[in-house]
């Protein structure tokens, strides 16, 4: 399938600006956020930086683009988020001002000599979000692949690096393949619906036994649910619901990511994902250009996208 390059744009900068929102409020709760809701692009606040800056959910999305536009292996991954956690590499301002207990301890291994896919925690509290954050370029990847297996498997990869538990690999494995549905033009719950099937008859056994995790996802009726009853922590179910929950109960890019960073808690990765599939849903002219153009190292931002999305239109 050929994609044009608004629609990857839209995907990826619906990310980015999802992040930049979420990034000032990162951490506050939900009371204290329905008092004084985010309506707009902010500064300051958790991390005390400028408006439009974007956290290390944006600057690990750049290092895969970079990677897959060398056609790099998984060590060439590694070593980018190391110059990004080392270096200031692929960030706003020149450092980092933001980065997961799990992603630190897998690149603190990967520099200790350890293989990338042994990196990843394999333990049931190594279920943060911190891999489906950077994984949406992966779509563009499997975009054209048939075989789900072969989707499932650089899925796998890719996500084990810095996150190697079951759970966290069937969440990445949720989210890039309802990325992909949306993409191919599939309505997000029937999306889900057959992704249910398909992961039910395509995943191994150590997988599939985690799919019970993600089954409030798959239901009917999950649509329905309050927002009291939607956790927006950073433990990776919990972020893949709060982001679909925001998709499918709003009817813009705006109202989607603004209620997802509303949400409180991990407000810069529920809005990165749930920009991404809004992003993918509506297109470029739904994400508002005054957010677009706030964000922060518009160079950066401009050199990847362009060569990532002229090597994906080849």
């Amino acid at each position: 399938m050929k994609i044009n390059q608004e629609r990857i744009y839209a995907v990826l900068l619906g990310g980015f600006v999802g992040d930049a929102l979420g990034v000032p409020v990162e951490f506050l709760k939900r009371a204290t956020l329905k008092k004084q809701p985010v309506n707009r692009m902010i500064g300051l606040g958790t991390h005390l930086m400028p408006a439009g800056s974007w956290s290390d959910d944006t600057s690990m999305t750049l290092c895969l683009m970079a990677n897959l536009q060398a056609d790099g292996n998984l060590d060439d991954l590694m070593q980018r988020f190391v110059d990004w956690y080392q270096s200031g590499e692929y960030t706003p301002f020149g450092e980092y001002f933001d980065i997961g207990i799990g992603t630190t301890t897998a690149l603190q291994r990967y520099l200790n000599g350890i293989p990338p896919l042994e990196c990843g925690g394999t333990t049931v509290n190594d279920n943060g979000n911190g891999a489906i954050m950077r994984l949406s370029p992966l779509v563009f990847e499997n975009l054209d692949v048939q075989q789900i297996g072969k989707r499932i498997q650089k899925i796998t990869a890719y996500t084990r690096v810095t996150h190697n538990h079951p759970r966290a690999i069937v969440g990445a494995i949720i989210y890039v393949e309802l990325l992909r549905a949306i993409l191919l033009g599939e309505d997000c719950q029937k999306g889900l619906v057959h992704i249910q099937q398909q992961l039910q008859q395509n995943l191994a056994k150590q997988y599939k036994s985690e799919l019970g995790h993600y089954q409030r996802l798959f239901q009917p009726d999950f649509i329905q649910l309050r927002v009291a009853e939607i956790n927006s922590s950073g433990y990776v179910v919990d972020t893949l619901e709060a982001a679909i929950w925001c998709v499918l109960t709003n009817a813009t890019y705006r109202d989607t990511v603004l209620a997802a960073v509303n949400l409180g808690e991990d407000t810069d990765t529920v809005a990165m994902v749930a920009g991404t599939l809004a992003g993918a849903l509506y297109g470029m002219a739904e994400i508002p250009d005054e957010w677009r153009q706030t964000l922060q190292n518009q160079s950066l931002l401009r050199c990847n996208l362009v060569g990532f999305s002229d090597y994906y239109q080849k």
